[in-house]
C-alpha cells in the first residue's frame, strides 16, 4: 500500500517507458483485452474461445508454438476448482470414506456445481 499512490500517478505505458529507459527489465501483466490487442497475438491468430462449463465462450490464448504449421494448443478448457479431487485422491489410495472425511473437515472442497453462467465477458 505504500507504493500504490506512486504507481497510480502514471499510466502503465508511462511506467514501462520510464523503467525501460532506465534499463530496468520489465513488462506488463496484461488483461485479456490488452493481450488480444497485441499485434503478435492478432497476426499469429492466437485468440481461442474454449467451451467451458462456466463460460461457453471462454477467451484463451493458444500456444504460440507450431509444428509443421499446426498449433500445439489444447482444445480443453482449464478444470474447475476441485473437479478432479475424487480421481486424484483415489489414485493416491484414499478410500471413499477417507475422501468424505477430508471433505467434511474442509480439507478438500466438494465437486463443483456446473452452471452455464458466464464468468467474464470479452
Amino acid at each position: 500500500t505504500l507504493l500504490e499512490p506512486l504507481f497510480a500517478a502514471r499510466t502503465l505505458d508511462q511506467w514501462l517507458q520510464q523503467l525501460g529507459d532506465a534499463g530496468v527489465p520489465c513488462g506488463p501483466i496484461n488483461t485479456l483485452d490488452r493481450v488480444f490487442a497485441e499485434p503478435q497475438v492478432i497476426a499469429r491468430e492466437l485468440r481461442r474461445e474454449l467451451d467451458h462449463p462456466l463460460n461457453p465462450a471462454m477467451p484463451s490464448v493458444a500456444c504460440p508454438l507450431r509444428v509443421d504449421g499446426s498449433s500445439l494448443s489444447s482444445a480443453r478448457p482449464p478444470p474447475l476448482l476441485g473437479q478432479h479431487n475424487r480421481e486424484i485422491l483415489g489414485e493416491l489410495g484414499y478410500t471413499e470414506a477417507e475422501q468424505q472425511a477430508l471433505q467434511q473437515a474442509g480439507t478438500v472442497g466438494p465437486e463443483p456445481a456446473v452452471t452455464r453462467e458466464p464468468l467474464h465477458r470479452s
